[in-house]
């Protein structure tokens, strides 16, 4: 069978007006009627976002794309929606047309926004699209890539009034494994599934409510959407790419499992020994509310898995709330990228990327995590509006992802510096770097319990107000490893005629080689503060502080049987190396005036290979002096010829000079070799920087004789009180050496 042709789709956008407080109107004069001339008077869109929950960030929006097509804005329709209301119409659609959440190539909405408005122009010249107007059945059939136009759409306002405004619509070629025109569509105002089976939804399910009810769900890449979605798997719910969304609602629960990821796609390119390979997010499993008061909750009776998902609630008041009876598990999918060139005989050039993409959760409102054994996120952002509440029966965990780089080029010059001789130059650099991709729990307030231990390695656990963090057992805040490693080596080698440097030449051969091995190992810290509130640090039994930093707008309270604040190490290791030898033939002068001589062109030669004007001129003075002393020693050298004849004339016995210039011819071979290693170590202390007061308190055990001390290796910037007197404080001083 051959290939099934690609079919290039649309959906009218959603221009109904929103009604929550996120957004407002931006209307024109009641008295008037509306029309462009009108709307030319007031250049704001009609539906522009509330700038707090932007947080003032400017949203690219299709001003872009009309400043592309130099269309005069005072005779063109007011926009439907600022930038950040037009990203949300085109998610929309793209998910609605796709299935997906982005379109191949594209990770993120606002790149994926300006490669389709920069399609879209390129469009406008190639078909002479009219501003305004809708694409033909006939334009669409000849569009090469998926583009976004703008067409006009009639509105009402809530006065009743209609106005003609802008919005952006969406054109994509379907690709094979998306969804298309005749893939499944189940959709009604109620949609409720009983199943004694399973579901697997690879199409889309659309419903004003949608209930759910089967032994396992399973969604493949496809779109369930609703204004109240409710689904319940009596064994799993898996989620591979694909949405699921609701206005109001989205109740995910599972009897056992919930497990959402986003997939991957490996791509390879070969041509000729060059090759290319890529391993990318290809499907964002995306799971989100949209509506003001909107609940978004997932429950599980086992465990919640999530790799690389999006979890979002837009309204301010909105909530997202995970329960697990086991753990909360909050992982990453691996993507790559790497070539391998060669060009000519000797010239090969190896790279490679490797990171995690971690899991977002973000919520305009609260976001709670609560799970009956262990939390455990790595690489992962979540971000609430209002309060964070993560809660675990065991143990939480805060970690570092990592992504890697690894290098290795060789390159070979053969090269003539004349037709009597040669030079060969090899250059090495490799290196291979890891560095940590921090978690960030970010939150109006942040409360963090665990009935054993919390661990916080390498990420931020950070809020406007309160931030605690509790723990049963240890609570442990410390950095992650970053490695360097670096390796480079040139190696010269030249034969034949060689000058010496002044005036002569060497007939033979030389090699100079130097090489740099550096290791460096870095810790890169946690930091755990309130801009505005105070920050509580309590656990059971030890509370440690390593490489890391505390910073409270208020107060620091740390309560632990055992505290240490202590610091990390950075270490730093070199090895130079440098071996040099030379063999062959030399004929140089020699004498007074000989030397006088090459150390004048030696000079000479230095000046003119220095790009400092001032040392330049130094050298040439320098060079001026060496002749100037050449030539003085040819004239003392004549005067002492001079009166040796006298001598000899008047019959006596006088040597004339004999070294005052000549030639030296010799043969030989010398070699050198040079090493030097530096090893470096450097602490990075640990800080608690508080507006206002630092309290520590370390209770001991009362069952362990002199348990209960602190030890501290910086603190700084409040005063700090000690609350156990009766314990040791141990001071540490840690030093670079």
């Amino acid at each position: 069978m051959g290939e099934k042709p690609i079919i290039v789709r649309t959906e009218v956008p959603n221009y109904q007006l929103p009604d929550n407080s996120l957004f407002k109107l931006n209307l024109p004069p009641e008295n008037t009627q509306p029309t462009p001339a009108v709307a030319a008077i007031d250049n704001l869109p009609l539906v522009e976002t509330d700038p707090q929950f932007t947080q003032l960030k400017k949203w690219l929006g299709t001003d872009y794309m009309q400043q592309q097509l130099r269309w005069d804005h005072h005779n063109m329709h007011k926009r439907l929606g600022d930038g950040f209301y037009e990203q949300r119409l085109i998610r929309e659609q793209v998910i609605n047309l796709t299935g997906k959440r982005y379109l191949p190539g594209h990770q993120n909405d606002e790149e994926q926004f300006k490669a389709l408005m920069n399609a879209g122009v390129r469009a406008r010249h190639a078909f002479n699209l009219a501003p305004g107007i809708a694409l033909s059945a006939e334009q669409m059939a000849h569009l090469t890539e998926d583009m976004v136009w703008l067409v006009n759409a009639t509105v009402t306002l809530p006065d009743g009034r209609r106005q003609t405004v802008l919005v952006p619509q969406v054109y994509v070629r379907t690709q094979a494994g998306s969804l298309d025109g005749s893939g499944a569509l189940l959709s009604g105002s109620q949609v409720n599934l009983q199943l004694s089976g399973d579901l697997l939804n690879q199409g889309r399910i659309i419903g004003q409510d949608i209930h759910v009810l089967a032994e396992n769900i399973r969604n493949q890449g496809g779109l369930l959407q609703g204004h109240q979605v409710d689904l319940q798997a009596r064994t799993d719910m898996v989620q591979r790419g694909g949405a699921i969304g609701a206005d109001k609602s989205l109740t995910i629960g599972a009897g056992h499992n919930i497990d959402i990821a986003s997939t991957t796609r490996r791509g390879e390119n070969q041509a000729g020994n060059n090759r290319f390979s890529a391993t990318y997010v290809d499907n964002v499993a995306r799971v989100y509310v949209q509506g003001t008061d909107g609940k978004l909750h997932l429950r599980a009776g086992k465990d919640i898995d999530m790799s690389a998902a999006q979890l979002m609630s837009q309204g301010k008041n909105s909530e997202i709330q995970l329960a697990a009876g086991r753990d909360i598990q909050s992982g990453t999918v691996k993507t790559a990228q790497g070539e391998h060139l060669e060009w000519g005989r000797d010239n090969t050039l190896t790279h490679t990327e490797s990171g995690e993409t971690g899991t977002d959760i973000n919520s305009a409102g609260q976001v709670s995590l609560r799970a009956g054994r262990d939390v455990n996120l790595r690489a992962t952002g979540i971000t609430a509006g209002k309060t964070l509440q993560v809660a675990a029966g065991r143990e939480v965990a805060v970690v570092a992802g990592e992504q890697q780089q690894t290098h290795d080029e060789y390159l070979k010059v053969k090269g003539s510096n004349s037709w009597v001789s040669s030079t060969t130059t090899t250059t090495r650099e490799q290196y291979d770097r890891t560095q940590a991709v921090s978690s960030t729990l970010s939150g109006d307030t942040v409360n963090i319990q665990s009935g054993k231990d919390t661990t916080v390695q390498g990420s931020n656990v950070v809020g406007t107000q309160d931030v605690t963090i509790k723990a049963g057992n240890n609570l442990t805040i410390t950095t992650a490893e970053e490695t360097n490693h670096r390796f480079t080596q040139k190696e010269e080698k030249k034969s034949g005629l060689m000058g010496t440097g002044g005036v002569g030449f060497t007939i033979g051969s030389s090699k100079l080689k130097q090489s740099n091995d550096s290791d460096a190992l870095l810790q890169k810290g946690s930091t755990v503060g309130s801009s505005d509130g105070h920050v509580t640090l309590h656990a059971g039994e030890q509370a440690s502080l390593h490489g890391s930093e505390i910073i409270a707008g208020k107060d620091i309270d740390i309560e632990a049987k055992e505290v240490a604040v202590t610091a990390a190490k950075n270490s730093h290791t070199e090895l130079s190396k440098t071996e040099q030898k030379q063999s062959g033939l030399t004929l140089a002068l020699s004498g007074a005036v000989g030397s006088a001589v090459n150390t004048a062109v030696q000079t000479a030669n230095e000046a003119k290979d220095t790009k400092d004007s001032r040392l330049q001129a130094l050298k040439g003075t320098q060079a001026t002096l060496s002749g100037v002393q050449g030539y003085q020693a040819w004239q003392l050298s004549q005067a002492d010829a001079a009166k040796a004849d006298a001598i000899n004339q008047a019959g006596g016995d006088a040597q004339k000079p004999t070294d005052t210039i000549g030639l030296q011819l010799s043969y030989g071979s010398q070699s050198a070799k040079s090493e030097t290693r530096t090893e470096q170590t450097q602490s990075q202390g640990s800080s608690l920087n508080a507006g206002q007061d630092i309290r520590i308190r370390a209770t001991g055990d009362n069952t362990v004789a002199d348990s209960g001390n602190i030890r501290v290796s910086l603190l700084a910037n409040a005063t700090v009180a000690f609350m156990n007197p009766h314990r040791s404080i141990n001071f540490l001083s840690h030093s670079p050496r």
